[in-house]
């Protein structure tokens, strides 16, 4: 039967048996005189000897043995409600007897641990449970309820045991809280990847104490956005983190899994004095996103470029780039920014190495570098690439020539073009001639009356002028050209 353990084997004496049938679920198997099992169903005939059914209850009160009646009952239970309150020795009876087979009680756990929860008994199951030495075959339910049982009973050592052996998917979260404390309350520093995974898992739920947080801020390493849980986490608790935020920023870097939100853990390592390297890997990683896809770029990154240019630190190419582009885009420079970006730019024309942002930053510094009477075509795409410029002025002749890579993959041309004049240019991959990469129309417009003395913008100005015919400014500006001309000559001739 599927309820017990062990068959019954009675003898068959002139042709009949007396056998107690507890269960719907049975086989009868007959044994002939040389030991062959015979299991067809048409070879005996089944007799009930006493209405069950009608006795059931007489007879069950006047058993001194109830397993056999309780068994028969347990035919009728689908849920914990279809227990009685008066079975209670007879469950006791039933976890506790050799007879029953170890699947059927298995089977039915669940339900009787369910239905002793509800009335309050459940030091009936705990001690059985607490006896147990096997524990293949249950379901994760009562797995997690053994190991519950085994926590709260300050048995940590068999509850981590079993919840490493066996799914303990419902455990609770009180309890594992309580568990990890001990374990790591009790010298478990050493990592503990198991262990780790159940403090994860409890924090992820919001579940935390001083030692899980110490133990998985010294150890934890896993999904980026838990290690930054951990991290708020570790400094609510004003723990030491900067070997945290070095792992985490590194494992950023590695897998290129990295965005703004990213700043505060900088910010922190930074103040921690973390590896210069990494640091400098981190500006780098940024500065290069800025100059080639036009990120958006955390503020701590150019704090940190400027901080090292002005101690006169070394800055690589990336950075001395990306925090020059940072600041030719500000709107008002403080006297440092300003300072920086007149040396950065310097540097950057002694090189011969200019981009179309220059354009826009402080004027003064236009002037400065001479840059007011250029335009730059800029493309930014792949690096190492041969690219070329097919341009012409006014609709005149067209002309083509190499970009330079100025930095990695920012291809540039530049050009000088007076007032109103047009210059159209088309840019090609030198192995895709028909293939345009990109295509615009530079004019120049950029007449400023702080330059009026320089030689190119009045030679603008007068073209503006003459449009516009402006014959009075036209004259003044004319003649103001020719004294700059006639002593530029003697000047020149003199040398």
């Amino acid at each position: 039967e599927e309820q017990l353990k062990d068959p019954f084997i009675v003898p068959v004496e002139n042709g009949c048996a007396f056998v107690p049938i507890y269960s719907r679920n049975y086989r009868v198997f007959l044994e002939d005189i040389k030991g062959r099992l015979i299991a067809g169903r048409t070879d005996y005939i089944i007799e009930e000897l006493l209405p069950a059914e009608r006795l059931f209850s007489k007879l069950y009160r006047m058993a001194d043995k109830r397993l056999g009646y309780f068994l028969h009952r347990m035919n009728e239970k689908e849920a914990a409600d279809d227990f009685k309150v008066g079975e209670m020795n007879d469950i006791a009876l039933f976890l506790s007897s050799d007879a029953v087979d170890v699947r059927y009680r298995q089977k039915m756990y669940p339900l009787i641990v369910s239905f002793l929860q509800d009335h309050g008994r459940e030091e009936i199951v705990e001690e059985h449970f607490l006896s147990l030495h096997n524990y293949d075959g249950l379901d994760s339910a009562t797995i997690s309820y053994i190991i519950d049982l085994n926590v709260m009973e300050d048995k940590y050592a068999k509850a981590y045991e079993l919840l490493r052996a066996y799914n303990g998917t419902y455990t609770t979260g009180k309890c594992l809280l309580r568990m990890c404390n001990h374990l790591i309350g009790d010298g478990e520093e050493k990592a503990d990847d198991f262990l780790l995974g159940i403090c994860t898992r409890l924090m992820r739920k919001f579940l935390s104490s001083e030692d899980t947080i110490r133990f998985m801020n010294r150890y934890f390493i896993g999904p980026t956005a838990d290690m930054l849980t951990l991290w708020q986490f570790a400094l609510a608790r004003q723990l030491e983190t900067r070997a945290l935020e070095e792992r985490i920023l590194t494992q950023m870097l590695f897998t290129e899994n990295i965005d703004i939100t990213s700043e505060a853990v900088f910010k922190e390592y930074e103040r921690h004095r973390g590896n210069p390297m990494l640091m400098e890997a981190y500006v780098t990683f940024w500065s290069y996103k800025y100059m080639t896809e036009r990120q958006k770029v955390p503020d701590a990154v150019f704090e940190s470029s400027l901080h090292k240019f002005r101690q006169g630190d070394h800055l690589n190419e990336s950075m001395r780039y990306a925090l020059m582009k940072h600041l030719a885009g500000k709107s008002t420079l403080s006297n440092a920014e300003y300072k920086a970006l007149d040396e950065l730019v310097g540097e950057a024309v002694l090189r011969n190495v200019y981009f179309k942002f220059m354009r826009n930053m402080d004027h003064s510094l236009i002037v400065k570098y001479h840059l007011y009477d250029k335009l730059f075509a800029e493309y930014a795409g792949e690096r190492g690439r041969h690219l070329v410029i097919r341009w012409q002025k006014d609709g005149g002749e067209i002309k083509q020539m190499d970009m330079i890579e100025m930095y990695r993959g920012i291809y540039l041309r530049q050009f000088v073009i007076f007032f109103g004049e047009q210059l159209y240019y088309e840019i090609y991959d030198i192995d895709a001639p028909d293939t345009v990469l990109q295509s615009e129309t530079l004019v120049f417009s950029d007449v400023t009356a702080d330059a009026s003395f320089d030689r190119y913008n009045l030679l603008n100005r007068m073209q503006r002028e003459l449009i516009y015919f402006n014959e009075k400014e036209l004259l003044s500006d004319m003649k103001r050209y020719k004294r700059l001309e006639f002593v530029t000559d003697r000047i020149y001739s003199t040398l």
